[in-house]
Formats: C-alpha cells, sequence, structure tokens
C-alpha cells in the first residue's frame, strides 16, 4: 500500500507528469504541433478533467513556461555544444 500524498505533493507529481509528456511530444511533434490536450492525455490526465478545470489563461500559462523552459535548455546546451 502506497502512502497518502498530500495536496502540494500530487500537485508536484502532476506537474513533473506533465512537463515529461511535454518534452517527449515537442520532441516528437515539435512546439507547434503538441497541443495541451496532448500533454494531458501523455500525462494520464483525463482530457474532460483538465479542460474543465483549466482556463484559457491558465492553459496559456503553461504553454508560455513550457516555452521559456525549453527556451532555457537549448541556451543551455548551446552553450555547451563543440564549436
Amino acid at each position: 500500500m502506497s502512502p497518502h500524498l498530500t495536496r502540494k505533493e500530487k500537485q508536484a507529481k502532476t506537474r513533473s507528469s506533465l512537463l515529461s509528456s511535454a518534452a517527449k511530444l515537442i520532441c516528437r511533434k515539435g512546439i507547434s504541433e503538441a497541443s495541451v490536450e496532448d500533454v494531458a492525455t501523455d500525462a494520464g490526465l483525463h482530457q474532460g478533467r483538465f479542460s474543465t478545470r483549466t482556463s484559457r489563461a491558465r492553459r496559456s500559462s503553461f504553454l508560455v513556461m513550457l516555452d521559456e523552459k525549453y527556451a532555457a535548455e537549448l541556451e543551455r546546451l548551446e552553450g555547451h555544444a563543440p564549436r
């Protein structure tokens, strides 16, 4: 039997799953083709639940956060690329 997670732990686990799924789908499909809905489904979230609990503003914020995260990662990787 697994221990009960606190709300913060559940949120952190969900966020981690979403980011992992986003990374995988963005690499596979590209940033313009990887939809929030695709990411949610890949992360194991029920589509209806995700859509009803997430306003357009929050979905937009999620995409902005992903864009910033991957821009920072790209910059980090380019700094280590052989010249």
